[in-house]
């Protein structure tokens, strides 16, 4: 029976993940030695982050905290006079920063409330946004249950799109997708395949699909950019430039993390102030190894960002393409995502005919209504 103990059951995890590891170790050192092939690459990749999954789920990234003493006694307090009576109360703290409350709760004098309402009680008092767990039950009786409750975004995105094919393409090589991938997070991706049309679209609808996919899966952002890079290294002989653009958004704190592989700039659109964000390196699906480049702002509610395909920024008579951008952005006179998007299109686009396929994106930050 001793194999079903969860602490051991725990550290053979965690010695799991090691032998992962140093099995990442030794195909490395082959992989310079004999300069074996870009699928190599690949399966360091994966073993290093199947390795780091492992600990994650086993807890070696995440950490138990007892409650402030002054914040138990506030929970404790309003909680009485609604009739609920709190018993023990844990938090856990996971290695992404975002916490889970488990809270021993029971109703008395007959009192009637439901985790939701709970929900909202803690939301208030501790200043972020928390949800039920699915499992929970859904009322609280007179006797103690434990109940688990989920730190969820402050915020949500609502964002818009707006599109024009190159001309004579039915197909856009664009490819485009907005998609809460956990709790808490949500990540936008922009990806251009090379040219136009059919081709550019399964090659840029694959990029994203795989990246957004592994990210959901729990790989870092670097790591999924790193698969994708290798597949399509793998892919045919040819290589198959493809710019990406994504910003993976942390909706509990207010962080956009903006990740560019060969792309355009994006903008942060705040009352009326545009912040720029550049990049200078190359598309993947050209060299083994990926370079790319990391921005991290802090976002707050009532801001925007917007991503544009190259296509956007060919379509504007200037000499300089970028700073013209940014004053329309600056200029604009809807303050709903999608009719941002349809006047950025419509200001940028002179002539009836794209030379190339346009794409634009605008995903607005909103406080959430935690009610």
């Amino acid at each position: 029976m001793a194999k079903y103990n969860l602490a051991y059951t725990g550290e053979y995890l965690e010695n799991s993940a090691k032998v992962l590891d140093k099995m990442a170790d030794i195909y490395e050192k082959l992989s310079d030695r004999y300069h074996s092939s870009e699928v190599s690459g690949s399966v360091i990749v994966q073993l290093r982050e199947i390795a780091r999954l492992i600990m994650e789920f086993t807890g070696a990234y995440s950490r138990e905290m007892q409650p402030d003493a002054q914040v138990y006694e506030e929970i404790e307090k309003n909680f009485d006079k609604r009739g609920i009576r709190l018993g023990q109360m844990r938090i856990i703290e996971r290695g992404d920063g975002t916490r889970e409350y488990y809270l021993q709760l029971k109703t008395y004098k007959n009192k009637c409330s439901t985790t939701r309402e709970v929900a909202g009680m803690l939301s208030d008092i501790l200043g972020t946004g928390v949800i039920p767990e699915e499992n929970n039950r859904v009322m609280l009786n007179g006797n103690y249950n434990e109940y688990i409750f989920a730190e969820c975004g402050r915020f949500h995105i609502i964002y818009g799109v707006a599109r024009k094919n190159k001309a004579g393409n039915v197909i856009s090589g664009d490819t485009y997708s907005v998609e809460e991938i956990s709790q808490g997070k949500t990540i936008i991706s922009l990806a251009d395949g090379m040219g136009a049309g059919t081709r550019a679209n399964e090659d840029s609808a694959l990029v994203v699909e795989l990246v957004e996919e592994a990210v959901r899966a729990g790989f870092s952002e670097k790591a999924a950019i790193d698969m994708v890079n290798t597949a399509l290294m793998a892919k045919d002989k040819e290589s198959v430039p493809i710019t990406v653009d994504m910003c993976v958004i942390d909706t509990v704190i207010g962080i956009a993390n903006f990740i560019k592989l060969g792309a355009v700039a994006t903008y942060i659109k705040r009352d009326g102030w545009v912040e720029l964000i550049q990049s200078e390196t190359l598309p993947i699906g050209i060299f083994r190894k990926v370079d790319f480049d990391r921005s991290i702002k802090k976002i707050y509610a009532g801001d925007y960002m917007i991503m544009v395909s190259d296509g956007v920024l060919e379509a504007i008579e200037s000499l300089d393409k970028e700073e013209r951008l940014m004053s329309i952005i600056a200029g604009l006179v809807s303050n709903n995502p999608q009719g941002m998007a349809e006047e950025i299109m419509e200001k940028v686009q002179k002539t009836a005919e794209p030379n190339d396929d346009m794409t634009v994106i605008v995903a607005g930050m909103f406080a959430r209504d935690q009610r």
